[in-house]
């Protein structure tokens, strides 16, 4: 099985988010990955925006990720 790690550092990104989330789910639907064990790891740095409450309504939506 192999790995593939997404790491994104965000910090008030909230109108950017969305767009960054199709791309990626799109990316990752465009490839093959039965085989590959895909995480993605979001770092906030102290958002004054809506940035962490976008992050988790949206990726409680995604099962596979």
């Amino acid at each position: 099985m192999c790995d593939v790690g997404i790491v994104m550092v965000t910090y008030n990104s909230v109108t950017k988010l969305g767009e960054f989330f199709n791309k990626v789910l799109e990316s990752l639907t465009n490839l093959n990955t039965g085989d590959l064990n895909v995480r993605i790891a979001i770092v906030d740095n102290a958002s004054s925006d809506a940035t962490v409450q976008v992050v988790s309504e949206r990726l409680s939506k995604e099962p596979k990720v």
